[in-house]
């Protein structure tokens, strides 16, 4: 979490629902934000689209019937947590959460959820952007909802095809630029930034001569490109940013490249459009020559793009962030990381050390790649090859790896959590202020483990409150903050905590092997493509850093790969067991083995 910058918030006292909304958006859409404080890749609107989608693909034989067992219960839960969508259904609403729960046969209510999602289609958006205004103009309290509508909605904006670049940019431009915000009315103009109808763009590049020889082929006119030194673009004179590109490194890239492009939702997934076309064209010139390339990177392509809505300049684009790219950077020296991983494999046997070797192949491969589509199977491939072998005969891959995998990702999740509030709390205190507070907890922890004793144990809620009100221009970080002790002050919210990641990672895991699947068996799609491959990307590592982790402190114990998915997978189970039998409330004794096991 950044700490807000507010030179431009008049009386912030009152405008503390406002205030919470900007942070939320600002957090969700910042790329090294955390996966757990991002949008959800789904909201209810958008699982009823795959919930179909899938059952289509049942009904063909491409997918096997159970495979819809954890989309109807995941839309079953989001529905249950989704005010809006519960408002807009009215009395509809727990006729179709009963079938969603009870009724085995998806055949059954098909039907039922393609009403639901026709319903959705018409209503969700508009829903969700008054519902938001209701709440930040009438009842600035309701922090909780004002996050969960939040949340949805910024899922729905990217369902309908907006980018993050293009979200993160408009909310930055309005609320924390040179814009006076002065009033929580003020959110229904930001609200009127976003419409759900998709527009027609023109998006210009800058090329080497490489792409010459394709002036006047029919595959250019089939996808309204236009290539050459010569192109008009623009009738009339142009503006400053347009000179300034012409001008840029005109003798490198001395060839425009031209396209129209329909049915997107801002400049920036218009110039990713179109760049998918320019990797469509360097694909089929490598199929003829294998030792030719026209890859948009910054050798042959110019990394500035001008971007038109409708023939009238809009913006100048620079290279995005890659998925791959939107990962939180380590902190960590990369000699001593390298000595630590080379450590590792003297450990391992050698099919262990291999399988390794392999994995890290397969993660280098996934990040030259420069389509999402090989990111996600070269990452999937990474992390399938450091499983153990199937616990019985026929075990399903997908079962198998969920059963492997998440229990990695459980172990990790309170320590990530409490080590990203740590960072917030460093980034938004002052060092003296920092100091204060921390030196009045006991010595004998190191940083994190004093903001878990803090978040943990109520006998330091004087202490926490002392800390809240240093941030009184922060909206966001005490009420996360405050969220997180609700999640963590006994060993019943620390199992329920657990217990609902480790759903939500199963559902996930299985969403990334069907869209792997699409793509190997059936070159589709999806929407999402590239949240679920930052997702992946961030459980790749997450797997790999605890292999290191537990190889490091058990080096005499462990040989194999096998044996740290072993250990790993019954010291979750064995900290979920004690969880359940616990019962008390966290203390200075015990807040450590009830948080991290």
């Amino acid at each position: 979490m950044k700490k807000p910058i507010l030179t431009n918030w008049n009386n912030v006292a009152n405008l503390k629902s406002l205030l919470l909304f900007a942070q939320l958006l600002d957090e969700m859409l910042y790329h090294q934000t955390i996966d757990s404080y991002k949008a959800p890749v789904l909201n209810t609107h958008s699982l009823c689209d795959e919930f179909i989608n899938v059952s289509q693909e049942i009904q063909v034989g491409f997918l096997p019937s159970i495979a819809i067992k954890p989309i109807k219960a995941e839309l079953a839960a989001n529905l249950q947590d989704d005010d809006v969508a519960k408002e807009i259904l009215g009395h509809n609403y727990e006729h179709i959460k009963n079938k969603l729960i009870t009724d085995d046969k998806t055949e059954n209510f098909v039907a039922d959820i393609q009403i639901v999602k026709d319903i959705l289609d018409k209503e969700y958006f508009n829903k969700l952007k008054d519902s938001l205004a209701n709440l930040i103009i009438n009842e600035p309290g309701e922090r909780k909802k004002i996050t969960k509508i939040a949340r949805l909605f910024v899922t729905e904006l990217l369902y309908k095809g907006y980018s993050e670049e293009y979200l993160h940019r408009v909310t930055q431009d309005f609320f924390f630029s040179k814009k006076s915000i002065h009033d929580t009315e003020q959110i229904k103009i930001f609200f009127s930034k976003f419409s759900d109808k998709p527009k027609k763009w023109k998006v210009v590049f800058k090329g080497t001569m490489d792409y010459d020889f394709l002036k006047g082929t029919s595959l250019l006119k089939k996808l309204s490109i236009k290539v050459g030194k010569r192109v008009t673009w623009k009738i009339g004179k142009k503006n400053k940013f347009e000179v300034k590109f012409i001008k840029e490194k005109s003798n490198e890239y001395p060839i425009y490249i031209i396209c129209d492009t329909e049915d997107q939702m801002d400049p920036y997934s218009a110039r990713r459009n179109v760049e998918y076309l320019l990797k469509f064209i360097n694909n089929l010139v490598t199929c003829h020559d294998h030792k030719k390339s026209l890859d948009n990177d910054s050798s042959v392509l110019f990394e500035k793009a001008l971007v038109y809505e409708n023939n009238r300049y809009t913006t100048t684009t620079k290279n995005s962030l890659e998925p791959m790219e939107k990962i939180p950077q380590k902190n960590g020296d990369l000699k001593n990381d390298i000595e630590e991983m080379t450590n590792i494999l003297d450990n391992m046997v050698s099919p262990s050390f291999y399988t390794i070797i392999n994995s890290l192949n397969s993660h280098s491969c996934a990040v030259k790649s420069k389509t999402f589509e090989n990111q996600l199977l070269s990452l999937w491939i990474g992390m399938e090859t450091l499983l153990p072998p199937p616990a019985y005969k026929d075990q399903p891959i997908i079962e198998n790896f969920t059963l492997s995998i998440n229990p990695f990702l459980g172990r990790e999740y309170i320590q990530k959590l409490m080590d990203d509030l740590h960072n917030s709390i460093k980034n938004c205190l002052s060092s003296d202020e920092y100091d204060r507070i921390f030196s009045t907890l006991p010595e004998n922890n190191n940083e994190v483990e004093k903001i878990a004793m803090l978040i943990s144990i109520r006998e330091y809620d004087g202490i926490l409150q002392d800390l809240c009100n240093q941030l009184i221009t922060n909206e966001l970080l005490p009420w996360r903050i405050f969220e997180l002790t609700q999640k963590f002050r006994n060993s019943n919210e620390v199992l329920s905590t657990i217990k609902q990641h480790d759903q939500r990672i199963e559902w996930q895991l299985r969403r990334i092997y069907r869209t792997r699947n699409l793509i190997t068996h059936k070159g589709r799609l999806t929407e999402y493509l590239p949240r679920l491959l930052e997702n992946t990307h961030v459980y790749y590592h997450t797997v790999l850093n605890l292999i290191t982790k537990n190889s490091v402190s058990k080096k005499d114990s462990i040989v194999t790969l096998n044996d740290i998915f072993a250990l790993v997978k019954f010291e979750h189970q064995a900290h979920k067991k004690y969880l359940e039998k616990s019962r008390i409330d966290c203390n200075q004794d015990n807040f450590k083995i009830l948080l991290f096991g």
